[in-house]
């Protein structure tokens, strides 16, 4: 295999673009919130949750802020919208003026708005500086319906974990060799067998005294940036940052059939349009469940 070549498969997999990379670690946010977690960044605050979302997906930030994200937000937590460039001047002022009144959107204009990995060091980025003492972190996007309920008592109640990333643990995974299995990487790419125990995406938690690790140990890795944000960051990053990462079959990310007595065995469903999440609100949290009547 010639260079050119090799560059173009291996591009395939890792992010190399090392002018973009500067910028995510530059905090050179277009649509900012300066001290956003308060001004003892964080203390004494249980969640910050981060929702991933494209620029142009407007009806789902809105269908979250109408539902599970304002029940958060209620409780005292913090929820921002992380995103990346616009398509255009009419694009990126809406959603300007959307930021103007909601004040919950993080802009990085240079980063592109499908690359999770790299949206994650600046999420990392964000929270180092600003939210460094909260005690928990959601990390989601903007097609996942959430149980703000159960969410929010586990983030309040579990004040024992250090250190730790809780997910939809995947231990001891072998590395697939099938092309077309989603987590396949080539050996020039990354020459092991197994992948370091991971929590699989987009949804997972992780404990505030974990960010520091996390985002100095990106720094160390900044030639390697996968594309697989869930296999990198959750992985990788976190083994050698000796950040734990434990399972919880509550935040398995599937999209289920929820009703309003099976959610509340569950955290999160998964690819959902803002209609759905609008629709599954009303069923869930809004509808009692006729089993404890």
């Amino acid at each position: 295999m010639n260079e050119s070549n090799k560059h173009q498969k291996i591009h395939k997999y890792i992010f190399d673009d090392q002018s973009i990379i500067s910028s995510c670690y530059s905090n050179n946010l277009t649509l900012n919130k300066v001290n956003g977690c308060g001004p003892d960044n964080g203390y004494g605050i249980d969640l910050v949750i981060i929702v991933y979302s494209l620029a142009r997906n407007l009806e789902a930030r809105l269908a979250i802020r109408d539902t599970w994200g304002a029940h958060f937000v209620e409780r005292g937590s913090y929820l921002y919208f992380l995103i990346g460039k616009s398509i255009d001047d009419i694009q990126q002022n809406q959603i300007e003026m959307e930021n103007i009144k909601y004040g919950d959107i993080l802009q990085a204009s240079y980063l592109p708005d499908d690359v999770d990995t790299l949206k994650s060091i600046v999420m990392l980025k964000y929270l180092n500086d600003y939210c460094s003492k909260v005690r928990w972190i959601l990390k989601t996007t903007d097609s996942d319906f959430i149980n703000s309920q159960q969410v929010t008592y586990y983030s309040e109640t579990s004040t024992k974990f250090s250190k730790t990333i809780v997910g939809n643990l995947a231990k001891d995974w072998k590395v697939p060799m099938n092309k077309r299995n989603s987590y396949y990487l080539p050996k020039y790419v990354y020459p092991y067998c197994h992948f370091p125990d991971f929590v699989i995406g987009p949804v997972y938690l992780f404990t505030g005294n974990s960010i520091s690790l996390l985002y100095q140990q990106l720094k160390i890795n900044v030639d390697n940036l996968l594309k697989f944000e869930d296999v990198f960051i959750t992985g990788i990053v976190a083994d050698e940052a000796e950040v734990r990462r434990i399972g919880d079959r509550r935040l398995w990310n599937f999209k289920s059939i929820i009703n309003n007595c099976n959610f509340r065995l569950m955290w999160v469903s998964q690819k959902h349009s803002p209609k759905e999440i609008r629709h599954l609100w009303k069923v869930a949290f809004e509808t009692p469940c006729p089993i404890n009547h």
